[in-house]
């Protein structure tokens, strides 16, 4: 786009919440060339999610043009959708292929207004559905195996960037008769990080920026991914906050948080463990156990302290048994078939405890967040707020570093003409920002020591 068309955007775009629509084109199975949707679209939202490893969107159209007799808009038809934002440089486009079109009705006045919307995804996803991969590794990396499904099976389909962590040990692996997006995400659960050793957390997703395969702590790790953004609350002061052009950008309009379930994390496994594994060949069974409290100082979290400060609560490894088989010698240089008992208990751990405190937030349009970065939210203690001397000290267990789970941004199309944009997140953390109070009354009634 030339630079005084870029300008003239950014002239117009100066508040937190301001976006402009260039564009929203759908090309049709009938047309070499895209339809205009730009003026009769209402709704747009775009969906980001790091336990899915594809992007959702949904787009909203009031057709009063009979549109749908002049298109047959079908699913697979594409997409593209471009806009531009007060908090962006440069144009964000959106491309996705429609899968659904869940709602197609009259409006309520009668007036021949009909509207649609329309659900589209990833095209890498829709590719991957179409697509079996059969192949099997021998004393191979999981990262290179992850490279070669990809190259291979989702690279014609993207000119997207995948960013490729290296895993530890070789492995030998037979990838059985799965897609080419499920397979990667089936080869995470072995996967380990030389750089976390002691962990077992890799993920497989997408965001704005292109595809992921890497462990969450390389996302957490304050020396070499720091914070992405900094969001804060203002109850005492919002009106002051909201009068500065620049802080008003940061400023988080809602939040409500949330605290996993206690009984689910204990059946989940997050504090204790156990794994059962037997060698066939030797016929040998083992058992190992996981406590979470063990090595806290060394793990990589994304803030300082535990989550919980009952340690009794490590001793419970009969609160979730893994059984998994173990093939010792099975390939040259002593390569196990499966390393679960490695992986298993200090992954589903770390994967659960994410949920330990989660929030959802929503702050004015910011199209440069995605899923997998890492926010600072400054939340005051509502208690204190009403006081003067105290003002603006912050909430110790709710504020912190968290890590953004999921997403979407909405643009709304007000009644004026004039868009809108917000963006809504639910952010997760492992840890907190300082440390709980010494457990000092237990019932040894309920828990054993």
């Amino acid at each position: 786009m030339p630079e005084s068309v870029r300008n003239n955007y950014q002239d117009t775009l100066k508040n937190p919440g301001d976006v402009q629509v260039a564009s929203v084109k759908l090309y049709s199975s009938d047309a070499a060339d895209p339809y205009d949707l730009t003026n009769i679209w209402e709704n747009i939202s775009i969906f980001e999610d790091m336990s899915k490893s594809y992007i959702f969107g949904q787009i909203t159209i009031s057709d009063s043009q009979n549109l749908t007799q002049e298109i047959p808009i079908l699913n697979n038809d594409r997409i593209e959708i471009r806009y531009k934002t007060a908090s962006a440089f440069d144009f964000e486009e959106r491309v996705g292929y429609i899968i659904d079109i869940p709602t197609r009705t009259g409006t309520a006045a009668g007036d021949g207004t009909e509207m649609l919307v329309l659900d589209f995804i990833s095209p890498e996803f829709v590719r991957s559905k179409s697509v079996k991969v059969r192949k099997s590794y021998r004393e191979t990396l999981i990262s290179d195996m992850v490279k070669d499904i990809y190259t291979q099976y989702l690279q014609p389909a993207t000119g997207k960037t995948f960013t490729v962590a290296e895993t530890l040990t070789p492995d030998s692996k037979v990838v059985p008769n799965m897609s080419p997006i499920a397979s990667i995400g089936w080869l995470t659960k072995w996967a380990q990080s030389p750089a976390y050793r002691e962990s077992a957390s890799f993920q497989f997703f997408e965001n704005r920026t292109g595809y992921f395969f890497t462990p969450l702590e390389g996302l957490i790790d304050q020396q070499t991914n720091p914070t992405a953004a900094e969001y804060n609350v203002s109850l005492s002061n919002t009106q002051e906050v909201r009068e500065s052009g620049a802080a008003s950008f940061v400023i988080m309009d809602s939040y409500e948080p949330k605290l996993g379930n206690h009984l689910s994390h204990i059946e989940k496994g997050v504090f204790a463990s156990t794994i059962v594994y037997r060698d066939p060949l030797l016929r040998r069974t083992y058992k190992d156990t996981y406590n979470y409290y063990d090595d806290q100082s060394k793990r990589i979290k994304l803030n300082d302290s535990a989550i919980h400060n009952d340690q009794r609560l490590g001793v419970l490894a009969d609160s979730k048994y893994v059984i998994a088989p173990q093939h010792s010698n099975a390939f040259p240089g002593n390569i196990s078939a499966s390393r679960s008992k490695d992986t298993s208990l200090i992954r589903q751990s770390k994967l659960n405890s994410f949920d330990s405190m989660s929030m959802k937030i929503s702050v004015p349009g910011d199209s440069e967040r995605t899923i997998g970065e890492v926010v600072f939210l400054n939340i005051p203690s509502i208690g204190l707020s009403t006081y003067e001397e105290n003002r603006g000290e912050r909430d110790k267990y709710l504020s912190g570093r968290y890590l953004i789970h999921s997403l979407r941004h909405e643009i709304v199309r007000k009644e004026s003409g004039q868009p809108s944009f917000r963006t809504h997140m639910r952010v997760v953390k492992d840890s907190l920002l300082e440390r709980l109070p010494a457990n000092r009354v237990l019932d040894k009634t309920t828990i054993p020591t």
